[in-house]
């Protein structure tokens, strides 16, 4: 990955004998990296989750009932980069998880009859987070006795040093020929390991 943001940006030298380097002490390299970096957790955050890589963490959640409109408050694990999806035992369907700017007016329809959530349309929203680093709990409807954990997905960090997307999200990718997925699309499989 490095090595490819180098060649995009016009610092890695097509000639052996050539070299650049900063005179002011800065690892070129190292700043590359934390930029690199930066820029997949961004990715992390806000690309399209069918491009990114999302693992079933139903296992490691932990789900109760609160009281804001007899809700399931379901706290994924403190690895969740960003939860995805998530399914209660007697839902006919999943829900997809929608982001905290979208609790409050999620919150208000569910104390309408008309348009609270039911076991055909489920609706889940990340709750405001005080800090960063706490883990994400996801507020869920409709409330179905025993709150068993069908499903739940979300986005992981594979760690500093790996890059795992579809090469079509990066900037520094010259484009490696498609290859036919499952569904029928066309994907660009991408994992790099520094």
């Amino acid at each position: 990955m490095l090595k490819r943001r180098r060649l995009v940006d016009g610092l890695e030298p097509s000639s052996s004998l050539a070299a650049i380097e900063r005179t002011d002490g800065i690892s070129l390299d190292a700043m590359l990296l934390e930029d690199l970096r930066l820029w997949y957790l961004n990715l992390l955050d806000t690309a399209d989750p069918q491009y990114l890589p999302c693992c079933d963490v139903k296992s490691e959640c932990t789900a109760s009932i609160v009281a804001p409109a007899a809700a399931i408050a379901v706290t994924f694990p403190a690895s969740a980069r960003r939860p995805v999806s998530i399914r209660i035992r007697g839902w006919q369907r999943s829900a997809m998880i929608l982001g905290p700017e979208h609790y409050d007016a999620v919150l208000r329809r569910q104390f309408n009859p008309y348009t609270a959530a039911a076991a055909g349309s489920p609706v889940a929203v990340t709750m405001p987070r005080a800090r960063p680093d706490t883990p994400h709990q996801v507020l869920v409807w409709p409330k179905i006795s025993g709150n068993f954990i069908d499903e739940a997905t979300a986005i992981i960090d594979p760690g500093p040093e790996s890059y795992i997307f579809e090469e079509s999200l990066s900037p520094w990718s010259p484009g490696a020929p498609p290859q036919p997925s499952p569904q029928g699309r066309e994907l660009y499989p991408f994992s790099l390991t520094i």
